[in-house]
């Protein structure tokens, strides 16, 4: 019902050719998330590359749509689809900070998918060196880089990487609880069993940690 109600006020604005190129290319966004939402990738796609190929649209806009058609490009298996897209938002000239981190990250999560690691690592460093990267988008980064640097045995490199978002002052408790679960799984790796039990139990008493998150350190 509310795909049908959304589609109802969206389709008339984006078949007005005479509206302006900014109010299409909104309305074609909202209606692309509104498909993806529901799981209908395939139309979201079909939205967001809408967009890129209207003439117009803000630079912020084609970004949007170029990170969006990203994720759906993901959700259909198509990796490398994905992973150019993501590229694309890297490279467009005045693309908000914002969205250059968040296509890093999920670069860096594409190009681990097909197997790219030191792709994947610099994507990763890339957010962390970003001037104004969000600090969600540098707490992802240094959790999935510390991740990969555990899947390449380099388990004090990931140590560090945990640690840094266990300090990151204003990281997502989601994120925190994350690096605290998995700094946990490294120190056990390597013997450490009090600074074990202590990184779970910081998981179960930090405020906001998803209830998964709280589940698994118990």
């Amino acid at each position: 019902a509310d795909l049908k109600s959304a589609l109802q006020v969206l389709n008339p604005i984006i078949s007005d050719e005479d509206r302006p190129a900014s109010e299409r290319a909104d309305a074609l966004l909202e209606r692309g998330c509104c498909f993806g939402n529901s799981g209908d990738h395939q139309h979201a796609l079909l939205d967001f590359t809408a967009v890129v190929a209207l003439k117009g649209p803000s630079k912020e806009q084609m970004a949007d749509a170029l990170f969006n058609r990203g994720v759906a490009k993901g959700m259909l298996g198509d990796t490398q689809g994905a992973l150019a897209d993501y590229t694309a938002v890297v490279t467009l000239e005045g693309a908000p900070r914002e969205q250059v981190a968040q296509a890093l990250v999920n670069s860096g999560v594409a190009k681990g998918m097909l197997g790219d690691i030191q792709g994947e690592l610099a994507d990763y460093t890339a957010v962390l060196t970003l001037a104004g990267a969000p600090k969600e988008q540098v707490a992802k980064a240094l959790v999935n880089r510390g991740f990969a640097k555990g899947e390449q045995g380099d388990t004090q490199g990931e140590l560090a990487d945990y640690t840094a978002v266990v300090t990151l002052e204003g990281a997502p408790a989601e994120e925190v609880a994350n690096a605290l679960f998995n700094r946990g799984l490294a120190k056990g790796r390597l013997g450490d069993s009090q600074g074990e039990l202590a990184d779970y139990t910081a998981v179960m008493i930090l405020e906001g940690a998803p209830a998964e998150e709280v589940a698994n350190a118990l």
